[in-house]
């Protein structure tokens, strides 16, 4: 019996991710259009952003990685910090520490938008998957 619990704990431990720390944290709501013009939710999805500072030009915030959720998310204050949780589709959970956040509905995809200029090899992640 010892040997069960303590074989689950370090399973459990194994499964944690570090927490990183944030630029900005959206959670975005993506609609469609329906055929009677009305709008139905696609899905929601996390968008972690990167403050870069390349002056005089590309300052901004750019995608640094994204994760498509159905649970929503869990937003924990704490000490005057945002602790954001989540989970993937496939039931793993993340959690980062956000400078700030904000969300969004929109009908469509910010994060394909940014790939239009910020391919996906040129983004440094947040989490190694």
């Amino acid at each position: 019996m010892l040997i069960a619990i303590l074989f689950v704990m370090i399973s459990r431990e194994s499964q944690r991710v570090a927490t990183p720390k944030v630029d900005l944290c959206e959670l975005n709501h993506v609609f469609v259009v329906t055929q009677a013009k009305d709008l139905s939710q696609a899905f929601s999805q996390v968008i972690l952003w990167r403050w870069y500072s390349q002056w005089p030009t590309n300052t901004g915030y750019r995608v640094a990685e994204y994760c498509v959720t159905e649970d929503g998310v869990n937003i924990i204050w704490k000490q005057g910090k945002r602790r954001v949780v989540w989970r993937d589709r496939s039931g793993q959970q993340y959690e980062a520490i956000c400078t700030s956040f904000r969300e969004t509905a929109t009908t469509y995809d910010p994060e394909m938008l940014e790939r239009q200029e910020w391919p996906l090899g040129s983004r440094v992640p947040y989490f190694t998957k």
